[in-house]
């Protein structure tokens, strides 16, 4: 395999084709030998070891190699001992900086100046590999104060999103508003639309998957994993009357006819031609009902509220009144409000009592 790192007359060059692991080594290699890379270009130079930081300049797309720095040179002992040993804490490094002197030729101590190329290196021997801020570090060398600064810090990972199911029909939502009457005034004892209606083929739900996150990159260069997250299936909330279809690039929960939205108590959505309530009939939970379609209620009718509607089913008791346009009316229940139908009107009350007449005529 041809060598990580290419050394030009134009420079220190990257192989693209590279792996990653196989540049980190070559690079570690070259640092501890006791050299350093001058003029890095620090930001090319971790996007090809780690592929972190900004995106490579479009000239080096599709290229066999990339150009990080423009010469290797020997890291002297004496510049090295210039620089202090990080503080790393919690992902974050930190180093004092204050004025350095270093002997001239004839061993008087001068005024030197820290170089941020040297600086790469020898944090890379002391296990900052990833993560410089070159910027605030750049600047606090070209002060040459005295100051304690973080140098670098590690990416922490972006853990994934979970799966989610987002409406996308407006039909799905109730509408508590009071009923608007033709004569523009308010009925305050009915709801606006209490129980929602879509026409076929309508797009109720999306799944929006789930992502694997994004790893991090600790100091040192290693990678840390994020947590992905967690799917869903639409099948899950898909009931009677609806079709789930791969559309957009989406699954979508769709109707498949015509008809009321019911919602059971484990969040099934199902499209039916009949009205399901759960909660009962009352001022606070429906008002009054003027239905089109069949209409089954498991709670009670409360006192004061009226039903009306085609085919009516009611399993708890009956307090209001029960007004159907054709259809028969079940009650399971007690019937202590009113009831009127053009069909007869079955009660289990009503069942119950004829039954105890007929036997006694048996017994007779």
């Amino acid at each position: 395999m041809a060598e990580p790192i290419v050394g030009r007359d134009d420079g220190i060059w990257l192989r693209a084709d590279a792996p990653p692991s196989a540049l980190a080594a070559a690079v570690d290699a070259l640092f501890q030998a006791g050299a350093f890379l001058a003029g890095l270009d620090y930001a090319v130079f971790q996007r090809m070891l780690y592929g972190a930081g900004p995106a490579l300049p479009a000239a080096w797309h599709g290229q066999p190699l990339v150009r990080v720095a423009d010469a290797m040179v020997s890291f002297e002992p004496a510049r090295r001992g210039l620089y202090r040993s990080p503080r790393i804490e919690s992902g974050v490094a930190s180093c004092f900086f204050e004025p350095v002197l270093l002997a001239n030729a004839v061993g008087i101590p001068e005024l030197s100046r820290l170089e941020f190329d040297e600086f790469v290196a020898d944090m890379w021997c002391k296990g900052i590999r990833f993560g410089i801020d070159v910027p605030t570090v750049r600047a606090v060398m070209a002060a040459g104060g005295r100051a304690r600064i973080v140098v670098a810090r590690r990416l922490d990972p972006v853990d994934g999103r979970n799966a989610t199911i987002v409406e996308v029909s407006p039909q799905l939502r109730r509408c508590n508003a009071p009923r608007a009457l033709a004569n523009g005034r308010f009925d305050l004892h009915a709801f606006e639309n209490r129980f929602p209606q879509v026409k076929a083929q309508v797009r109720l739900l999306r799944k929006d998957p789930c992502t694997a996150g994004t790893r991090g990159i600790d100091l040192s260069g290693e990678p840390i994993e994020a947590t992905a997250g967690t799917d869903l299936e639409l099948t899950a909330v898909a009931g009677p009357g609806t079709v789930i279809e791969h559309l957009d690039g989406h699954d979508y929960l769709v109707s498949a006819a015509e008809g009321f939205v019911n919602i059971d108590r484990n969040g099934r959505l199902s499209i039916g031609p009949k009205i399901v309530g759960r909660d009962g009939a009352s001022v606070r939970t429906t008002g009054n009902l003027q239905l089109a379609g069949d209409y089954e209620e498991f709670g009670d009718v409360e006192e004061n509220v009226i039903v009306e509607g085609s085919g009516i089913t009611i399993h708890g008791n009956v307090f209001g009144h029960i007004a159907s346009r054709g259809g028969a009316v079940h009650l399971k229940r007690n019937l202590m409000g009113a009831a009127s139908s053009m069909a007869p009107v079955r009660s289990a009350w009503a069942a119950s009592r004829q039954t105890r007449c007929c036997r006694r005529q048996v017994a007779k």
